[in-house]
């Protein structure tokens, strides 16, 4: 999918996927790949956060509500075995998060991975989820599939969602060119 001037790069061929037509490409820099399917934002942070994948967000966002005004289910993509962002950045990400709170009805956060550090750093994000007020519903989840039921909820879902999603993120991480 090649892009308008001023929006976010992609690369590779991602209109040809006939099984997932609907997938798209939205943005892809160092470390991040966002993409969209039907009205699930998948964000892909696949090295530590920086405040270019941050600042990327929310114009990826626009670009996904203007293609689903009726809201947006966020899937959060993190790799637990990467190193924990920097305070600053860690600031930042907060910062930006509340100001950009507009248009979504649920958000996921997935951290891959096995072992004590990763099984940590889920139990973190779920203490944080609890004390932080959120105008929509939030979780964590080990993987795809136990967010894709979760999700289901808000997603006004037709048979096959949960396998479509599955499938969609599949699709995307496979597409990314990861080192």
């Amino acid at each position: 999918m090649e892009n308008s001037p001023g929006t976010l790069s992609c690369f590779g061929d991602w209109v040809n996927l006939p099984a997932l037509a609907e997938l798209r490409c939205l943005a892809s820099g160092e470390g991040y790949h966002f993409a969209s399917w039907r009205n699930v934002f998948i964000l892909d942070f696949y090295r530590t956060l920086t405040v270019e994948a941050l600042d990327a967000t929310t114009t990826a966002k626009r670009l996904a509500l203007k293609a689903n005004p009726d809201g947006l289910i966020v899937l959060n993509l993190v790799d637990g075995t990467q190193p924990i962002p920097s305070g600053p950045i860690r600031a930042y990400a907060e910062e930006r998060s509340k100001k950009d709170l507009g248009g979504v009805l649920c958000h996921a956060t997935i951290v891959f991975g096995d072992g004590f550090r990763v099984a940590t750093m889920r139990s973190v994000l779920s203490g944080i989820i609890v004390v932080q007020h959120s105008p929509f519903p939030r979780r964590v989840f080990s993987s795809v599939g136990e967010a894709a039921v979760w999700t289901s909820k808000f997603a006004g879902a037709a048979p096959g969602y949960v396998q479509g999603l599955v499938e969609a993120v599949r699709q995307a991480q496979e597409r990314t060119q990861k080192p």
